[in-house]
């Protein structure tokens, strides 16, 4: 099955604009601007132009784009280590798989996606950031799980987080990693399937102010938060 790309007879978002934005984002959460953000502009305004047809997000605007997408997406980099294998569960619009993979170079990154034209999305959008570390598999996470390990497994609100948790158990081997992107509010689910909580790491998007935490458990070894 052929999938046809995003229509292009309506206006292209402006690229230059995209790109301050996302830069402004880093720059008010007191962060410093990543090497990346180019690449990183690329990503959105792609990921706008396909949104037109197949809804990858309700993001609307440039900015929501930036602070919810981008930003909150940033902050499990820096819990990757160069030269990990790191799988993006049920990656469809790129958040949280392709941000990594521009923030990370040297790590490298199998994003999973059963849509085709989800899939055929983060292929084009990969090759647009001309990123070399980023496979994309159109398949079934629970198909691909017992057959491949990583060490590190991240999903943005695929799944409920305990269903997440044992699925992302059987994708990582002894000591790897699974990362639980969340609200930052309520109780984190126990160990499942041999995971325990290392660290919770909260934080505020810094123009919402909404809370946001990026949880990481690992395989085989006791909590350490």
């Amino acid at each position: 099955m052929k999938i046809q790309g995003p229509a292009t007879s309506d206006p292209e978002p402006d690229h230059a604009a995209i790109r301050r934005t996302i830069e402004r984002v880093f720059l008010d959460a007191g962060e410093s601007v990543p090497s990346c953000s180019a690449a990183l502009a690329g990503f959105l305004h792609e990921l706008r132009l396909w949104n037109r047809r197949l809804r990858l997000t309700g993001m609307k605007t440039v900015e929501d784009l930036a602070e919810r997408g981008v930003y909150a997406s940033s902050r499990a980099a820096r819990h990757l280590g160069e030269g990990e294998s790191v799988v993006d569960i049920g990656s469809g619009n790129g958040f949280p798989g392709l941000v990594l993979s521009a923030m990370v170079p040297r790590a490298r990154f199998t994003l999973v996606e059963k849509s085709p034209a989800r899939a055929a999305f983060l292929k084009t959008a990969a090759a647009k950031m001309a990123l070399g570390n980023v496979e994309v598999l159109a398949e079934r996470a629970e198909d691909m799980a017992g057959r491949r390990t990583f060490d590190a497994a991240i999903s943005m609100a695929v799944l409920r987080p305990a269903a997440w948790l044992a699925l992302g158990s059987r994708l990582v081997g002894s000591g790897g990693r699974v990362f639980l992107l969340h609200a930052g509010r309520g109780e984190l689910p126990a160990g499942i399937g041999g995971l325990v909580l290392v660290a919770d790491d909260g934080f505020s998007l810094p123009w919402s102010r909404h809370r946001r935490a990026v949880a990481v458990y690992r395989q085989g070894e006791e909590g350490r938060l």
